[in-house]
């Protein structure tokens, strides 16, 4: 949350001065956002029901595979000192965060449309899924920009 909160607080130094923010690396995203998908993985396998035994599984694999996301963005990073910003490694990266992200994604949908049914046992809520899916989709909406 505290990345979330100094991103926030970049952008706005720039609103602030009548600036629109610049196009940020894709890799500055996947250093912010990766870690904050594996919290939230990591929170709805914390808020389900012990019972839920399928749901908290899918829940540690998307951690699991946030985290080493995140340990290859790190990686990734290392590259930019070549002042090679652009590499088919990052691409093929990219290309899977998404297809990952988009999973994602559809699992929090379903489990927003259980909670609202009363469907699923635990402490997660409708109102978390639908603030983790607006996250989500703001991180794929800039890694978008990012790659233009």
């Amino acid at each position: 949350m505290v990345n979330e909160l100094e991103e926030y607080l970049h952008v706005l130094s720039y609103l602030k001065q009548g600036k629109t923010p610049p196009i940020f690396h894709e890799l500055h995203h996947h250093l912010i956002w990766l870690v904050d998908a594996s919290g939230h993985a990591n929170a709805i396998d914390a808020r389900m029901d012990g019972v839920e035994k399928r749901l908290k599984e899918k829940s540690r694999l998307f951690t699991k595979h946030f985290e080493q996301f995140y340990l290859k963005a790190v990686e990734l990073t290392g590259y930019l000192r070549t002042n090679i910003k652009k590499f088919p490694a990052l691409q093929k990266f990219n290309h899977d965060v998404e297809i990952e992200m988009g999973l994602f994604k559809t699992f929090l949908h379903e489990l927003e449309e259980m909670e609202l049914s009363a469907e699923v046992l635990g402490t997660f809520t409708a109102s978390m899924a639908d603030h983790m899916l607006r996250e989500e989709q703001y991180y794929l909406t800039k890694l978008a920009e990012s790659k233009s």
